[in-house]
């Protein structure tokens, strides 16, 4: 099976984990951090190191988020150089950054408006459960994102991301 492009944004403490389970899975990844020495860590482990979000928008299908809040998020969301005015084809995002209910809700209605899906997708555990792939992800979605590519579905099943799933319907 072909497994779709993936982004990562954001390779900080908890990201950096869930980054390396990821590639560690075989999913081909393509990451961004601000910080050159998070990125440097990846360049040994296959993924693909991309200094732009603009490269990210432009190769991955799929893209994960996580970042230290909303500002950041936004930043890199819709920023001049940000994923939304640099996706050239159709692009799913799964944010796993701490944001509040409201935050989370108005990137989800910005985001439909350009026809992106976007899954709210917290995660509770520390960087070293991070690393071992037992982080708990909490996918807030009202409804399943029907046309989710296979990543999506491995989080859904907890194999991606950690091992146990909760899933909001």
């Amino acid at each position: 099976m072909t497994h779709p492009k993936i982004g990562f944004v954001g390779l900080g403490q908890m990201g950096s984990g869930m980054a390396s389970n990821l590639t560690n899975a075989g999913h081909q990844l393509y990451v961004h951090d601000q910080s050159a020495s998070a990125m440097a860590r990846f360049a040994d482990i296959n993924a693909i190191c991309c200094q732009s979000l603009s490269e990210i928008a432009q190769k991955c299908s799929l893209v994960f988020l996580c970042l230290p809040s909303a500002k950041e998020v936004d930043e890199v969301l819709f920023g001049p150089k940000g994923l939304v005015d640099n996706v050239k084809a159709q692009i799913s995002i799964i944010d796993t950054s701490t944001l509040e209910r409201s935050e989370a809700l108005q990137f989800h209605g910005q985001l439909a408006h350009k026809a992106i899906q976007y899954a709210d997708c917290p995660v509770s555990g520390l960087p070293a459960r991070a690393r071992e792939g037992k982080v708990k992800p909490v996918p807030l979605v009202r409804r399943p994102l029907r046309e989710a590519p296979q990543a999506i579905k491995e989080l859904r099943e907890g194999k991606a991301l950690g091992r146990y799933v909760l899933i909001n319907d």
